[in-house]
Order: structure tokens, then C-alpha cells, then sequence
């Protein structure tokens, strides 16, 4: 494993991982891609069938909305698949069931204080990319990292594969790119109680940061 170099920009970080080239994400990357409603035809559709929710509102343990929503700290936003094939995700600490993100949808997630949701390109037995987005309890700035997950539910190489982004200001852009992590663009949106309430349902989400992550390529362990 080679060691991943971290350069500052003026906007945010660049972080380069395992060999790979990095450049900052433009502000190109803001939200321009449509989202994908749910299913409503009330058949039960088969795990990975069934596509991801793409918007607020969002219920805790459902979905890519995983742990509970009665923290003072917390992450939500969506996960935008920008491969150009079809996707599925996972978060744990939800119901931990697969669902389907087709090529430039988009998935609504959503947890106290982080997530960790599993990007891959297949629903079982499937490598893809963790992706882990904190939100720290009382102090610290937001922050997301990724890293490879091999088929055996383990990280690849040698446990240093993650890539972070260090603390995110409202408004900052990083870009984690690596031959293992993929690439991910992350956008932090400013603050804003309305829309955590939207999404959330209480008041307790009035200070949970909004992330949206932009997931251009899946990575690979070798």
C-alpha cells in the first residue's frame, strides 16, 4: 500500500490514494443529475430490486436511513451514482437491505451523529466501496472517508486504505480519489434548519450537516 499524499486547495483537499492522480472537484458537481422516486405499485420487491429512495421525507432504520434520529448531531444528504451502470447501496445500522441505484439517480441517506453505507456493483457477496460520513458528537467539523470492502467483509491490503477528507466547512468540496476507494466527490452544504426537518422530522436535526456524495468510479484491490 502506498501512502496516500494530502494537498491543500483553496477550497478543500485533494486527497490521493494507492498511486492515483487527483485534481479538485469543480463546482461543476452540484446537484444536476435527477433523482429516482420510489416504487409505487405496492408489489414486495425482491432485495436489490427495489430502487433507493431518492428524497426527504425519511424514517430512521429504513432504507439508507440508518441508526436513530433522536441525536443532537447527525449526517444526511444523497449518494448520486455518476458510474454510468447501475449501482447498489447499503447502510448498516439500518435494515441493512440492498437497494437499487441506477446510473445518474440519486439515494437519500440519513443517520445520527454517521453513516456508513456500502457502494457496490452487485447485492451479495460483492466487493465495492464504504463510504463513512461523521458528523462528531458536542466538537469537530463533519467529515467523510472511504475505503475499499473486499467480498469477505473485510478492508483491502494492509487496514490504511482510508481516504478522508479532514473536516468539512459549510460549502467545501473534496474530492477522494484512489485506485482502491474509487472516486467520490463530497459537497457540504451550509447549514439549514428547514431542510434538516424536512428531511428528518425533528428539531433535534436542526445542527445535522448536509452532504451530498458523488460517486464517479468503484475501486479496486490489487
Amino acid at each position: 500500500m502506498k501512502a496516500f499524499m494530502i494537498v491543500g486547495i483553496a477550497t478543500g483537499l485533494v486527497l490521493v490514494g494507492c498511486g492515483s492522480s487527483g485534481q479538485s472537484a469543480e463546482s461543476s458537481v452540484a446537484p444536476s443529475v435527477p433523482v429516482e422516486s420510489a416504487g409505487t405499485s405496492g408489489a414486495v420487491a425482491a432485495e436489490g430490486d427495489q430502487p433507493c429512495r431518492s428524497g426527504p421525507p425519511l424514517t430512521a432504520g429504513e432504507g439508507l436511513a440508518a441508526g436513530q434520529f433522536d441525536k443532537d448531531d447527525g449526517v444526511f444528504g444523497t449518494v448520486y451514482n455518476e458510474t454510468g451502470s447501475t449501482l447498489w447501496v447499503k447502510a448498516w445500522g439500518g435494515n441493512e437491505k440492498w437497494c437499487r441505484l441506477d446510473a445518474g439517480r440519486g439515494g437519500a441517506f440519513g443517520a445520527g451523529e454517521h453513516v456508513n453505507l456500502l457502494v457496490s456493483t452487485g447485492t451479495r457477496d460483492t466487493p465495492g466501496i464504504r463510504i463513512y460520513a461523521w458528523d462528531p458528537y458536542l466538537m469537530g467539523l463533519p467529515k467523510v472517508k472511504t475505503m475499499y470492502w473486499t467480498s469477505s467483509n473485510s478492508i483491502c491490503g494492509d487496514g490504511e486504505s482510508w481516504l478522508d477528507t479532514g473536516g468539512l466547512e459549510e460549502n467545501e468540496e473534496n474530492w477522494l480519489n484512489g485506485t482502491e476507494q474509487g472516486s467520490v466527490v463530497v459537497k457540504r452544504h451550509p447549514d439549514s434548519k428547514s431542510i434538516a426537518r424536512e428531511w428528518i422530522g425533528t428539531s433535534k436535526a436542526d445542527d445535522w450537516a448536509r452532504i451530498d456524495l458523488y460517486v464517479k468510479s468503484i475501486g479496486t484491490c490489487g
